[in-house]
Order: structure tokens, then sequence, then C-alpha cells
């Protein structure tokens, strides 16, 4: 965006100077507050629609942006303020407008939310997977007390008790996403005392946050994820249902409940001989199909993929939920798909058959395993490929 810029000032001699009037720091720090916000939603609407590559490379601009901002002194002024800009008007006497914007350690904290959410990389060892390290600096950073933050250092002049209260509130929900983020991270790498953990602290904070209530729906979900993995299914099932009737029917979050719920009560199974249950199949993979939802578009696919009779059909769906895997680094899905390929439509020799096993066991194999001695990481996939290779 373009910022109004004030007439120039006469010269010396009574004309106007050419040149224009150097940038304040505020209107510096004013664009840099806007391009950051522009740049965090562009990356979460090309994370959303798959575009994993573009993802990155607007997340590298967002975070060159705000370093380049803070180490030349642009965002001290407005993390001080908690965020309030002053904006001059341009002609006529001199007035200012105050506007109030996302207090700068909140756009930090966004910043690591938006990393986590666009991507959730969950590849690589503890240490480098980018969801488990972003949401750790997120829990690590958000307490510490810094002494230039407007609300540890007292309230600036705009500011009273409601409004710091209501920002701390803003901050703990950021923190409770984060918590979530990493709890799901550590589900799918089958790393299960770590997601126990998580879990119990994430529970505890949304407590001694008055925050429980509006977050109960994600907390169901992920606790059913999390005993579905572990293959208890009963329990799965009654946290799939909980969650279904606190989410609005029709949203996307109630499609990926939906096809959980389906999942962990044996929906999928012998679904070619169940026409009722194969309709009600189809009818969730079209509604998974009809939004820009990549992973969602994906999981349609391969809905479709398992009622489709004709092969030929049924290995087009199955192709088009792999690229959309690929393209948007959903390495789960994609993994998936691979066990499904090498299970259902096996085909070409036996070369490329192992080829794909091999692809396959790897994936599964970076989703935890670099941090176990037996290098095994997502447990139930990478059995699955353990098997299929030792027949092969």
């Amino acid at each position: 965006m373009r910022l109004t810029q004030p007439p120039p000032e006469p010269t010396a001699g009574g004309s106007s100077s050419v040149a224009t009037r150097p940038k304040s720091p505020q209107s510096l720090a004013w664009k840099a507050s806007l391009t950051a916000h522009f740049l965090l939603l562009r990356a979460l609407y090309q994370g959303r629609i798959g575009e994993d590559n573009k993802v990155k490379l607007v997340l590298k601009s967002l975070y060159n942006l705000i370093d380049d901002s803070t180490d030349k002194g642009y965002l001290d002024a407005m993390r001080e303020s908690g965020g309030i800009v002053e904006v001059r008007t341009p002609s006529g006497p001199p007035q200012s407008l105050y506007v109030q914007s996302t207090p700068i350690n909140v756009l930090y904290t966004l910043t690591y939310l938006t990393t986590i959410v666009s991507r959730r990389e969950f590849l690589g060892s503890s240490a480098t997977c980018r969801t488990l390290v972003h949401s750790r600096a997120m829990r690590e950073w958000e307490d510490v007390a810094r002494a230039d933050d407007f609300w540890d250092s007292g309230f600036s002049q705009v500011h009273g008790l409601a409004e710091a209260l209501r920002m701390r509130k803003v901050m703990a929900t950021l923190k409770a996403e984060g918590m979530m983020e990493e709890a799901l991270a550590h589900i799918i790498r089958s790393s299960f005392a770590e997601a126990d953990k998580v879990l119990t602290d994430t529970v505890r904070h949304l407590r001694r946050c008055n925050l429980f209530n509006s977050h109960l729906p994600q907390l169901s979900l992920l606790y059913a994820q999390f005993t579905h993995v572990l293959g208890l299914s009963d329990s799965a099932v009654r946290y799939y249902r909980a969650a279904q009737s606190m989410i609005t029917p029709g949203s996307e979050l109630r499609l990926v409940v939906d096809v959980g719920l389906l999942s962990a009560s044996g929906g999928l199974e012998g679904l070619r001989d169940s026409h009722e249950r194969s309709q009600y199949v189809n009818m969730l993979a079209d509604a998974c199909r009809s939004g820009n939802n990549a992973l969602l578009s994906a999981v349609g696919s391969f809905l479709s993929s398992l009622t489709e009779t004709e092969r030929v059909i049924s290995k087009r769906f199955l192709s088009n939920a792999y690229e959309l895997a690929r393209k948007g680094n959903l390495n789960v899905l994609h993994c998936l798909i691979f066990a499904f390929t090498t299970g259902a439509h096996v085909y070409g020799d036996s070369e490329r058959q192992l080829k794909q096993l091999e692809s396959g066991r790897s994936i599964a194999q970076m989703l935890g395993g670099m941090d176990r001695a037996d290098n095994v990481g997502q447990t139930i996939l990478g059995l699955w490929y353990a098997v299929k290779l030792r027949g092969e």
C-alpha cells in the first residue's frame, strides 16, 4: 500500500522543493506493519490452496521484512506503544490520527503460527521439524517479559487495563493454537509420550486462561486423532462424536471430523459391498472437493478412489490426490497414498513397485524415525511398508 505523503516543503527561496520529505520512522513502521499483514494473509491463502513453494517464498519475504525493520529500529516505537501508530494529515492544519495496529510482539507470534499452519511440515528430526521448532519458540518466548513491551513496563498513554488484559488474552489464545499444532505434530510422528504431555499442558493452559470452552471442539478432535492412532477405536469414536456435536455441519472442520469418525468406526472397510455406505462416502468426497482447500480436495479424491469400481477412474482419482499431496507438501497423505497404491493398485514391473515401497517407507521414517534407535517413524504406515518390502 502507498501512504499519502505531505506536500514538499518550500526551499529557502520560497519555491517548493522537487524532493519529497524523508519518510518518518512512524510512516516506515506503519508501512512495514501493513506489508507484514498482507504477507501473513498471502501465506495462509497459498498454504490453503496447496502452493507450498509459493508459501516458502512468501514466508522468506515476511521474515526478511520483519528482521530488516527490527534492525533499523522502525518497530521500536510501535512495540512500546502497543501498536499505536500516529498518522498525520497530508495537508491543512497539522492533525494526527492514532490507529491501533497489531502490537509487535503479537505480530511476531502470528508470524510463528502462520509459518506452522501454512505449511504443517512434519518431516525431520525433533530439532529440525519446522512445526515443532516454531511451536516451541512460541511457548518459550510468550511468557518472557521484555522491558519495552507496553504491558510489562506499564501502559501506554492511550491504553488502559481493559485493553492490556484483552491483548494478553490474544497472546494466550495464540499460544494455545501453537500448542495444539505441536500436539498434532507429535501424534502424526508417533511421539505418543510427547503428545500426551503437550495435550495435558494444553488443557491446563486453556483452563487457566478461561479458553477451554471456546477451544473444546478442536481439543476433542485432537484427542480423537490421538486415540485413533493408538488403536483405541471405541474411545476415538466417542471423541469424534463429541467434536461432531459442537461443530457446525458443512464446515471444513466438520468434514475432518466426519471422515475421521467414518474411519475409526470401520466405515471405510468393504465399501463396494455396501451401497449405502458408498453413497455416504461419495457425498463426503464431493463436499471435500467443493472448496479450494487443497488438503480436503486431496482427501476427497482419495475417498472417491475407494468407492469407484472402474479401475481406470479409480487410478485417476488417486493420481489427482497424489499430485495435490505432492504439490502441497502434505506428507502424511502422500505416504498414505503410496501405501494404498501398493496395496490396491499394484502395476508396473517389480522394480517400479519396489521403488514405490521404498519411497513410502522413507517418508514414514522421516515422520519421527530420525529420533529413535529403531528408525521407525510413523508407526502404522512404517509397519505397512516394512511388511510389504519383506514380502517383496
